[in-house]
């Protein structure tokens, strides 16, 4: 009797237990899933940091160039959108000029003079002002003993362009500065509410002027003023009745045969074959000395066809690459804008060489 009575409290202890160990696994897998599954997420949202964080960055600095929609990686199969007229590249470039001893000189007094032209340039800027204030500023400024400041042609400005900068284009001894856009003192023909401009990134363009942040816009326009003329000794151009027009301001010889359509590699290929035999080097011309035949008073083409008959209102491909790489400089000679595009785009070329000492 006492072992059938100890045998069934010896087997309701074993239940009890064997229910408790049930409960007590149970418990702990449930545990453990839910532990685990948090685990899971906080990798997964690590993972995800880390994805937006390797993840590129779409859209560029303000005030470079993007050019207004820029392209982005020229060059690849996919083409983007042409850039619009008159905006700073996007990029940013580190800057590696020094100060230009061999051609700029500074004086000392906050001016520059540029041996190249005999310019007198301000060293900093008019900064953050409309068009109308630009236009008087030049009346009150008294820089270096001077007072016959005035505003500069897009042919000055873009002679102190320097392609391989950004930001501003141009040598740091004619100061650094954020400025986006730089006044000149072109109108745009028939447009009164535009104005001819050099960007940050070197390229000019014809932008509304209610663009300035002086005049309710977003965009920093300065004005960096300069005094005395770039003197000529004789007419700019002239005719050399062999197909070839001199350029005595630039010190050039162009030649007024044109070739459209072709790649920056086909344009190239061309003029080594016309270098093979030929007594002169021919190029393409930098994007300044290209930019600098044009008239902005003219329209389709903007340059004198009395000497240039044969350009058109094409894009001409010039030897200057974006300091950013990846794309090239070109002039549309419609209106005398420039802006950059890949390599593979097919533009026309005028070839130039520079002007021996006895021409």
């Amino acid at each position: 009797m006492k072992n059938k009575i100890f045998h069934k409290i010896y087997s309701k202890k074993r239940f009890v237990l064997f229910i408790a160990v049930v409960l007590l696994a149970g418990g702990l897998y449930l545990w453990y899933s839910q532990f685990a599954a948090s685990n899971n997420q906080d990798k997964v949202a690590d993972m995800e940091v880390d994805n937006l964080d390797e993840s590129p960055i779409k859209g560029g600095q303000p005030g470079q160039p993007e050019q207004p929609e820029q392209p982005e990686q020229p060059g690849q199969p996919e083409q983007p959108s042409p850039p619009v007229q008159g905006e700073p590249q996007q990029e940013s470039q580190v800057r590696e000029s020094s100060n230009d001893t061999e051609r700029y000189v500074d004086n000392g007094d906050e001016t520059v003079t540029d041996k190249k032209t005999g310019l007198v340039w301000q060293k900093g800027e008019v900064s953050d002002v409309s068009l109308e204030q630009a236009k008087q500023a030049p009346e009150g400024l008294s820089i270096g003993g001077y007072n016959d400041w005035r505003m500069p042609t897009i042919l000055e400005l873009l002679s102190i362009v320097d392609t391989s900068l950004n930001h501003p284009a141009f040598n740091d001894i004619l100061g650094l500065t954020d400025t986006e856009y730089f006044w000149s003192s072109e109108s745009t023909p028939g447009a009164s509410d535009k104005a001819w401009v050099l960007n940050a990134g070197g390229g000019v363009g014809d932008k509304p002027i209610n663009e300035s942040h002086a005049d309710g816009g977003e965009k920093i326009y300065s004005l960096k003023c300069v005094r005395g003329t770039w003197e000529v000794n004789s007419a700019r151009f002239v005719d050399n009745e062999d197909g070839t027009v001199s350029d005595y301001l630039q010190k050039l010889v162009w030649q007024q045969n044109t070739i459209s359509d072709l790649s920056l590699a086909e344009a190239e290929s061309y003029i080594d074959e016309l270098n093979e035999n030929g007594q002169y080097l021919w190029r393409l011309p930098t994007m300044p000395e290209l930019a600098m035949i044009c008239d902005r008073s003219l329209s389709n083409p903007a340059v004198d066809q009395k000497y240039f008959p044969s350009l058109s209102s094409d894009k001409y491909w010039t030897s200057s690459a974006l300091s950013s790489g990846g794309r090239q400089w070109y002039v549309d000679m419609s209106v005398g804008m420039t802006t950059y595009d890949a390599p593979e785009t097919k533009h026309a070329i005028i070839v130039v060489r520079t002007m021996e000492d006895n021409s």
